[in-house]
């Protein structure tokens, strides 16, 4: 059972008065007897000690109440300050004594109010800090959007005036406007590397900016990976696999089937194969593959060439993460694997790559594949080819 403070102080005031009392009434009890005083006497003597001590005791127990009702009240202002304390009122204080070195209650009444008032000025500090970092937090919002909202309008305008001036550039290599010798040929195909080159960047640059302001889309539908993914991906890097003199196997089943957004995973492997004409190794082999795993759809990327060391696995999908060596003819923007990484998020799925440094690499990530979207898909007629 919890006895109240109040209580337990007045019945241990009550008991040093009731102990005190008996215990001179028992020394003078004896003290009597080895007297020797005669009977008459004793009655007297002892009818005086006990007259005395019931004053003592009713006085004890007045000074008991006083001083028991005294210091739980105080206690009582302490506790009932630190609740508020708790419940977040800083400004709680208890009534400050004039005098307080030789009591310790009062004492720590003191120290209550102050360690109070450095709360409530930290606090008070701490929620300027907040509001200034709320502020910062603001203005650099604003500043992060209209950065994007510019790179997303430029890299916009200019992949439109560099996709027309590289069909120009094309006629102009290819002889359509007429013979050219083999030295302007060379000439114009580095021109068209380079136009490439500038496309991807701003094509890259476009995605981020679309990325960062959360405005990424997924418009997702029954797809299927070969037909309506790789196979045109691989059709407009041939020019670019051919010069490298890659080959490439493909390996994906028709019943490869996920809920996505088509466009986006075009993205995906363009990235990833153009990494692998990039990076990988002249005349070497790509390998684009996939299976049914759990649920979800496995694919691979694999491609042979210098891979990637062990401890610089979890950086390659960093923002503007760069690793290959100095030496590298070609390096990308930093980006493509950070845009190819968000895709995969948005669809459901993750990704992660694989390497055997020195030999090959391999990048791997999932999709959704439902039970009902195969079903659905392979009992419709509207997924053929360029639906």
């Amino acid at each position: 059972m919890d006895i109240p403070l109040r209580s337990k102080l007045l019945a241990s005031f009550l008991g040093v008065a009731v102990v005190g009392a008996g215990t001179v009434v028992t020394v003078g009890w004896v003290l009597i007897h080895r007297l020797g005083l005669a009977e008459a006497e004793r009655s007297l003597v002892l009818w005086t000690l006990v007259s005395s001590a019931v004053p003592a005791v009713a006085i004890g127990a007045f000074m008991g109440l006083y001083m028991a009702g005294r210091l739980s009240r105080r206690i009582q202002a302490l506790t009932g300050a630190a609740v508020e304390l708790e419940h977040g009122n800083l400004q709680a204080r208890v009534p400050e004594p004039e005098r307080a070195r030789q009591d310790e209650v009062k004492r720590l009444q003191v120290i209550f109010n102050e360690m109070a008032a450095a709360l409530q000025l930290r606090d008070e500090q701490l929620r300027r800090s907040h509001q200034q970092l709320e502020e910062a937090s603001d203005q650099l919002q604003r500043w992060n959007q209209s950065y994007l909202a510019t790179l997303e309008f430029i890299t916009h305008e200019l992949k439109n005036q560099i996709a027309s001036a590289k069909l120009n550039l094309l006629a102009v290599r290819d002889g359509y406007v007429g013979a050219l010798n083999a030295e302007q040929r060379e000439a114009l195909g580095d021109v068209v590397y380079t136009v490439n080159r500038t496309e991807e960047m701003l094509v890259n640059y476009l995605n981020l900016a679309r990325i960062e302001k959360g405005e990424l889309q997924v418009r997702a539908r029954p797809v299927r990976i070969e037909p309506e993914v790789v196979a045109p991906v691989l059709k407009e890097l041939k020019g670019r696999l051919a010069e490298k003199g890659m080959q490439v196997e493909t390996d994906l089943p028709d019943d490869l089937i996920t809920q996505a957004d088509p466009s986006l995973l075009q993205t995906v492997y363009e990235n990833l194969l153009t990494n692998a004409t990039k990076y990988g190794r002249s005349g070497g082999q790509i390998k684009v593959w996939g299976k049914r795993l759990n649920g979800m759809l496995e694919m691979h990327v694999w491609n042979e060439g210098q891979g990637v060391a062990p401890d610089e696995l979890d950086l390659l999908f960093g923002k503007f993460c760069r690793l290959a060596p100095p030496e590298q003819q070609e390096r990308g923007t930093g980006l493509g694997l950070f845009i190819d990484r968000e895709i995969v998020r948005k669809h459901g799925g993750e990704i992660r790559a694989e390497s055997k440094f020195g030999e090959w690499i391999d990048f791997i990530f999932t999709l959704p594949r439902p039970d009902e979207i195969l079903q659905e898909s392979v009992d419709s007629s509207h997924l053929s080819v360029g639906s």
